[in-house]
């Protein structure tokens, strides 16, 4: 199960290819007030939008991958042009940010820029070193400099957000956390401890099974799923006899977690599960897991109301930037956005 457990990086990063093809790309996909926004600034919304949508999607190999950006839809609407669309939405978002952030003042000094540094040799390290992150960076469409630029910039934005706060211009009320607070008992747990039946989709190199070995996964995970649920056969049996993971015998009572420490559709499954409650098959890297929340921690009021007031004044912001829409002029580029391969 250590393989599930993984390394949460400052800014999320993908090993799925980008849309525009080469590192740095410097070609215009839209502009707002006349300002130019790069593919390369584009390429990391679009990165992760891809990933939400395979995800919620259960994509679960490269050909179905394909398929997906070549004819799959979502609600009748092409789900490549749903990335699209949805990619470019929150580059023009994060923009007007970082603009709104420069007209009030805010520059980067010394104390970000090192802070910055500090953030990119700890990620560096993490990939083995300078020439290890490059490439990645390369194969996602980003230089390492692009990379720092995109870190400086949400620093920026993240200071014209404390400095809004401080004047009142965005705000949360005590009566505003302590509600959410009572309203969000279940994602506000810190730590959870469940149960799952790993049907894998990888071999013992974690390389990925063949195609028909990985739907056979899936369409086991969904039988077992189905019999637990009508009662035919018990968890705990179903869990001894058919899971695939190598940690079961060490840990037979479950894996007790916090956030970050599990991959993002395992972690949400079992924080937003009830306890007791047996989850849907749910895809990960790994394979189809059918997840028991047996325990769950939850945090005092105390400990969590700070967290809560920066997400509340997180929402503000959002809704400060939008309202002030209108004063933005928005151009995009669709020649070229079409341009981008999946």
């Amino acid at each position: 199960m250590k393989k599930i457990i993984i390394l949460a990086l400052i800014i999320c990063m993908s090993l799925s290819l980008f849309g525009c093809e080469k590192a740095s790309d410097d070609r215009v996909v839209g502009t707002i007030n006349g300002e130019n926004i790069y593919c390369w600034e584009f390429n990391f919304f679009l990165t992760n939008v891809k990933n939400e949508l395979l995800s919620q999607a259960n994509v679960s190999s490269e050909e179905d991958e394909k398929d997906f950006w070549k004819s799959g839809e979502i609600d009748g609407i092409s789900a490549k042009q749903i990335a699209l669309d949805k990619a470019f939405e929150q580059t023009v978002l994060f923009k007007q940010k970082l603009m709104l952030a420069k007209k009030s003042g805010i520059a980067l000094d010394s104390e970000m820029k090192k802070t910055v540094n500090s953030a990119v040799l700890e990620i560096q390290n993490s990939f083995g070193g300078e020439d290890a992150l490059k490439k990645e960076l390369y194969a996602n469409g980003l230089t390492l400099d692009n990379y720092k630029a995109l870190m400086e910039n949400s620093y920026l934005v993240d200071a014209y957000v404390s400095k809004l706060s401080q004047d009142d211009t965005i705000k949360a009320t005590p009566e505003e956390i302590e509600n959410y607070y009572n309203e969000n008992a279940k994602a506000l747990r810190q730590e959870v401890t469940a149960k799952h039946i790993l049907f894998s989709i990888v071999d013992q190199n974690q390389q990925p099974k063949p195609e028909n070995e990985q739907q056979q996964a899936k369409e086991l995970a969904e039988k077992i799923y189905k019999e637990i649920v009508d009662g035919t056969i018990d968890f705990d049996t179903a869990m001894n006899t058919y899971s695939e993971d190598p940690g079961l015998e060490t840990n037979p009572d479950g894996y007790t977690f916090g956030k970050g420490q599990m991959v993002e559709i395992f972690e949400t499954t079992a924080f937003n599960a009830e306890i007791g409650e047996i989850s849907e098959p749910v895809l990960s890297d790994f394979g189809w897991h059918i997840i028991l929340v047996t325990d769950a921690k939850g945090a005092s009021f105390d400990e969590v109301s700070a967290d809560i007031e920066q997400y509340l004044i997180s929402n503000a912001f959002e809704e400060y930037v939008q309202s002030l829409s209108e004063n933005f002029k928005i151009e995009k580029f669709d020649e070229i956005l079409n341009e981008v391969k999946f």
